[in-house]
Protein backbone atom coordinates (compact mmCIF):
# COMPACT_ATOMS: atom_id res chain seq x y z
CA UNK A 1 0.00 0.00 0.00
CA UNK A 2 1.19 3.38 -0.73
CA UNK A 3 1.87 6.03 1.77
CA UNK A 4 0.48 8.78 0.46
CA UNK A 5 -1.85 10.95 2.70
CA UNK A 6 -5.87 10.29 1.75
CA UNK A 7 -5.40 13.96 -0.06
CA UNK A 8 -3.23 12.18 -2.10
CA UNK A 9 -5.70 9.43 -3.29
CA UNK A 10 -8.18 12.45 -4.34
CA UNK A 11 -9.69 12.20 -7.81
CA UNK A 12 -8.23 15.61 -8.92
CA UNK A 13 -4.87 14.66 -7.70
CA UNK A 14 -3.46 11.30 -10.13
CA UNK A 15 -0.34 11.38 -8.74
CA UNK A 16 2.50 12.95 -6.04
CA UNK A 17 4.54 14.56 -9.04
CA UNK A 18 1.06 16.84 -9.51
CA UNK A 19 0.62 17.64 -5.99
CA UNK A 20 2.44 20.78 -4.52
CA UNK A 21 5.15 20.36 -1.96
CA UNK A 22 2.56 21.73 1.33
CA UNK A 23 0.23 19.07 0.25
CA UNK A 24 2.81 15.64 0.46
CA UNK A 25 4.15 14.57 4.00
CA UNK A 26 7.47 14.39 4.27
CA UNK A 27 6.98 10.58 3.80
CA UNK A 28 5.38 11.64 0.77
CA UNK A 29 8.25 13.95 -0.30
CA UNK A 30 10.71 10.88 -0.33
CA UNK A 31 8.56 8.11 -1.63
CA UNK A 32 7.93 10.59 -4.45
CA UNK A 33 11.73 11.31 -5.00
CA UNK A 34 12.01 7.20 -4.99
CA UNK A 35 9.42 7.04 -7.74
CA UNK A 36 11.27 9.82 -9.57
CA UNK A 37 14.86 8.19 -9.37
CA UNK A 38 12.88 4.47 -10.66
CA UNK A 39 11.66 6.34 -13.99
CA UNK A 40 14.89 7.85 -14.35
CA UNK A 41 16.54 4.69 -13.93
CA UNK A 42 14.43 2.76 -16.04
CA UNK A 43 14.23 5.61 -18.42
CA UNK A 44 18.25 5.28 -19.23
CA UNK A 45 17.78 1.63 -19.68
CA UNK A 46 15.02 2.02 -22.50
CA UNK A 47 12.58 0.55 -20.48
CA UNK A 48 14.07 -2.06 -19.66
CA UNK A 49 13.54 -3.80 -16.62
CA UNK A 50 16.58 -6.56 -16.20
CA UNK A 51 18.76 -4.00 -17.46
CA UNK A 52 17.61 -1.71 -14.98
CA UNK A 53 18.00 -4.32 -12.29
CA UNK A 54 21.33 -5.22 -13.62
CA UNK A 55 22.71 -1.67 -13.72
CA UNK A 56 21.58 -0.94 -10.08
CA UNK A 57 23.25 -4.49 -8.66
CA UNK A 58 26.72 -3.28 -11.09
CA UNK A 59 26.20 0.23 -9.11
CA UNK A 60 25.87 -1.61 -5.87
CA UNK A 61 28.59 -3.78 -5.88
CA UNK A 62 31.04 -0.41 -6.93
CA UNK A 63 30.19 1.10 -3.90
CA UNK A 64 30.20 -1.54 -1.80
CA UNK A 65 33.54 -2.08 -3.43
CA UNK A 66 34.57 1.58 -2.58
CA UNK A 67 33.42 1.41 1.05
CA UNK A 68 35.60 -1.28 1.62
CA UNK A 69 38.82 -0.07 0.14
CA UNK A 70 38.43 3.40 2.19
CA UNK A 71 37.61 1.08 5.30
CA UNK A 72 40.58 -0.61 4.49
CA UNK A 73 42.63 2.28 3.99
CA UNK A 74 41.05 4.30 7.02
CA UNK A 75 42.13 0.74 9.36
CA UNK A 76 45.29 1.18 8.10
CA UNK A 77 45.89 4.86 9.45
CA UNK A 78 45.36 6.36 6.07
CA UNK A 79 43.13 9.37 5.90
CA UNK A 80 42.03 12.18 3.77
CA UNK A 81 43.85 15.34 3.42
CA UNK A 82 40.93 17.27 4.95
CA UNK A 83 39.94 15.26 7.85
CA UNK A 84 44.37 15.17 8.59
CA UNK A 85 44.45 19.03 8.19
CA UNK A 86 41.58 19.12 11.11
CA UNK A 87 42.98 16.85 13.12
CA UNK A 88 46.21 18.85 13.24
CA UNK A 89 44.46 21.69 13.66
CA UNK A 90 42.02 20.17 16.48
CA UNK A 91 45.27 18.94 18.47
CA UNK A 92 47.38 22.11 17.91
CA UNK A 93 44.18 23.89 20.02
CA UNK A 94 43.95 21.16 22.77
CA UNK A 95 41.26 19.37 21.54
CA UNK A 96 40.79 15.50 22.11
CA UNK A 97 41.39 13.87 19.10
CA UNK A 98 37.83 12.62 18.88
CA UNK A 99 36.08 16.48 19.33
CA UNK A 100 38.61 17.38 16.45
CA UNK A 101 37.23 15.49 13.43
CA UNK A 102 34.14 17.30 13.77
CA UNK A 103 35.79 20.83 12.99
CA UNK A 104 35.12 22.55 10.13
CA UNK A 105 37.23 22.59 7.30
CA UNK A 106 36.76 26.66 8.07
CA UNK A 107 37.81 26.30 11.23
CA UNK A 108 40.34 29.29 12.14
CA UNK A 109 42.31 29.69 15.16
CA UNK A 110 41.13 32.40 17.35
CA UNK A 111 37.25 32.09 15.73
CA UNK A 112 34.60 31.86 18.07
CA UNK A 113 31.44 31.38 16.55
CA UNK A 114 30.40 34.81 17.94
CA UNK A 115 28.02 36.92 15.77
CA UNK A 116 29.48 40.29 14.65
Amino acid sequence: MSALSSSALSPSASSPSDLSPSDLSPSDLQNSHYEQACDQAIAMCDGNMRSTIKALIMANEYLETELHELQAAISSGCMPKSLSKNLSEGLSKGLSPSLSNSLPDEASPGATGSAA
